[in-house]
């Protein structure tokens, strides 16, 4: 009996991993920052805040830029049976921070640091009495230098350094059956890729720019448990996973000075850029358990407008949409949907040399699938400080 309660224990552990490793749609929906496409962008600075070439728009010697985006995410799941689940009251706080520096007129360089994706929720009494919580983020560190080529064409390039977390807690499932067994997983790691990104000033009045992000590998290590009838086991584990890439194609309009009207499609490699099989191996146990992956590509399009009313107060808002990147499972533990965003933001500057901005935006989507729906929905409060030198 003791041998048979050990060995569910361990199966339940390959399912944690299984599970967890195939959380997907890292895309959260309200995709925007305190200065983005979606929410106007900004008339007297970088048209496309992250395209690489659009770096050189900076109109001062150094720009630092120092904030933070808290994130208050509502999620409601409806099971096959019919009942209805709400996630528990979370606020995720994600700073972001960038530097630009001119080192003459034609080249400029610099880091940025945010967040690039984000997956997770967590629910009361899911199953069994247990609660469910799962967070799956990577947080992107991005040095680069840019360089003005032509009077039109502006080109950049640089590493980017990916630190990836993990969290997965709940009840395991066979065949989305769940069983009363709880798994917990909690990892850390890091990956590295490289960006690129050119834009290119048909006229004074038309941009167009373009940018990409490559797929980042990170190295995951961490501890996972599973519990049953009071029984625990413990191991330590390592896992690959795999972020995807990001393509960006923006189109910048601003028929005056004070104006200003932005576009943005963004694409995410999730099905050919995804590990086809993650392998996930154990410190004691002298097992590797094989993970298969299920994502799709999906896309967002950002679309947004700006004014500047004067030297000191500029508005900006947008709309977003966001498909899905998990289309065969609408499942509490990965909550991906096809979403909607509504942003805007506010620019106030007391002086030539700082601007303080604050932005909200609201996002929303549904995900249906065999009978199981997830509704989701996304307030998002940003403010940030920007200095000019």
């Amino acid at each position: 009996m003791k041998k048979g309660i050990i060995i569910a224990v361990v199966v339940a552990i390959f399912l944690c991993i299984d599970q967890s490793a195939s959380a997907g749609g890292l895309s959260r929906v309200a995709a925007t920052g305190t200065t983005d496409i979606g929410l106007g962008s900004d008339p007297s600075g970088a048209w496309f805040p992250h395209n690489l070439g659009s770096k050189l728009q900076l109109s001062c010697k150094r720009l630092v830029e120092v904030g933070a985006e808290v994130m208050v995410p509502k999620f409601t799941y409806e099971d096959g049976r019919g009942k209805k689940f709400t996630s528990k009251n979370m606020a995720h706080v994600l700073p972001a921070v960038s530097y630009a520096e001119r080192i003459d007129e034609s080249t400029v360089w610099g880091v940025d640091i945010h967040t690039n994706y984000g997956l997770g929720a967590s629910f009361k009494n899911i199953w069994y009495g247990m609660d469910s919580q799962t967070l799956v983020s990577g947080t992107y560190i991005k040095p680069f230098i840019s360089k003005q080529l032509t009077d039109r064409l502006s080109i950049g390039a640089g590493p980017v350094i990916a630190m990836g977390m993990m969290t997965w807690a709940g009840p395991f499932d066979i065949n989305r059956i769940a069983l009363p067994v709880r798994v917990n997983l909690k990892a850390l790691g890091f990956g590295y890729g490289w960006q690129a990104g050119a834009m290119y000033q048909a006229t004074d009045k038309l941009a167009l720019g373009v940018n990409y992000l490559s797929p980042v590998t990170v190295n995951l290590e961490g501890r996972c448990s599973a519990s049953f009838l009071g029984l625990k086991i413990r191991d330590g584990i390592d896992l690959k996973f795999k972020f995807p890439e990001k393509f960006d194609f923006s189109v910048g309009y601003q028929p005056r000075e004070d104006w200003l009207l932005v576009g943005q499609v963004t694409y995410f490699g999730y099905s050919r850029n995804s590990l086809n099989r993650a392998m996930v191996n154990f410190d004691k146990l002298p097992i590797t358990k094989a993970v298969n992956m299920n994502w799709q590509d999906n896309i967002a399009i950002h679309l947004g407008a700006s004014h500047k009313f004067s030297d000191k107060l500029t508005a900006g808002g947008g709309v977003t949409y966001m498909s899905k990147a998990i289309t065969k499972t609408a499942d509490y533990m990965t909550p991906d949907v096809d979403g909607w965003a509504l942003g805007g933001r506010i620019k106030y500057s007391p002086t030539k040399h700082f601007s303080l901005i604050a932005s909200t935006s609201y996002g929303w989507g549904s995900n249906e699938v065999s009978g199981r729906k997830m509704s989701t929905e996304i307030l998002t409060f940003g403010l940030s400080g920007s200095w000019r030198f």
